[in-house]
């Protein structure tokens, strides 16, 4: 069922949707939210917001790509920006022989992103980020069918690795459209050590968190594939 919900992205003509991405520690929460479109082989619209309280501020609060067929434009890289540009611009077709595809762009935004995660990845389709998403299932088995806002959906769960060749793992719930095997939704359970210098400036005792602490990082997404969807859309952000 997971390759047939890759296969489903990969090779899609058109795409909708968005993906509500939240993660929750010590009763904080941190959630942003990706819209997603795109028309193969060049038409690509991407717009991620951070939404609520901020706890990563080497990336920017908005990220935005889109491509017109002719020029795609993305937000400049916090490293690189200075605050003179707000947005880079480069051409779909470099050569007579070469066009980019949506895949392609997506890569000059994916480290400016906040969250890049596996329905991201999966809605792009990248081979790279397949190959990644791949890597963190360590193993799955399923586990049934229920609804998830009225959807039929099948659940798969197992465990979760956090990095490819990485020590830390988790376990984590997927969730797929039980006809069309498309995404709805991602939970994923990781628990990390905390470091003295953590410790120190959480203001806890030290014993709070013998055992660590648990991160919950939950993937909502909802998404359309091969439907009409309405290029006026693909606007470039600078005009």
């Amino acid at each position: 069922m997971i390759s047939q919900m890759f296969k489903r992205y990969s090779e899609a003509k058109t795409f909708t949707g968005r993906v509500k991405y939240t993660q929750v520690a010590m009763n904080n929460a941190y959630t942003v939210v990706t819209d997603l479109a795109y028309k193969r082989p060049s038409l690509i619209y991407l717009n991620q917001k951070l939404v609520g309280k901020d706890y990563d501020t080497d990336k920017p609060k908005d990220a935005v790509l889109v491509s017109n067929g002719k020029i795609f434009e993305y937000t400049v890289p916090p490293s690189a920006s200075e605050g003179r540009i707000k947005y880079l611009q480069e051409m779909v077709h470099p050569t007579n022989s070469i066009t980019l595809s949506t895949a392609e762009m997506y890569s000059a935004i994916k480290a400016t992103l906040r969250d890049d995660g596996l329905p991201l990845g999966s809605f792009i389709a990248r081979p790279y980020d397949l190959k990644d998403a791949v890597s963190h299932l360590k193993s799955f088995a399923l586990k049934g069918k229920t609804t998830i806002n009225s959807v039929p959906v099948v659940e798969i769960a197992g465990q979760w690795r956090e990095q490819k060749g990485g020590t830390e793992e988790g376990t984590f719930e997927l969730y797929l459209n039980d006809t069309t095997y498309d995404l709805v939704k991602l939970v994923t359970h990781m628990r990390y050590g905390v470091r003295p210098a953590e410790l120190v400036r959480s203001h806890m005792p030290a014993d709070a968190f013998k055992e660590g602490v648990e991160v919950v990082s939950t993937w909502d997404c909802d998404s359309k594939v091969n439907e009409d969807l309405d290029e006026s859309i693909f606007k470039l952000p600078s005009k």
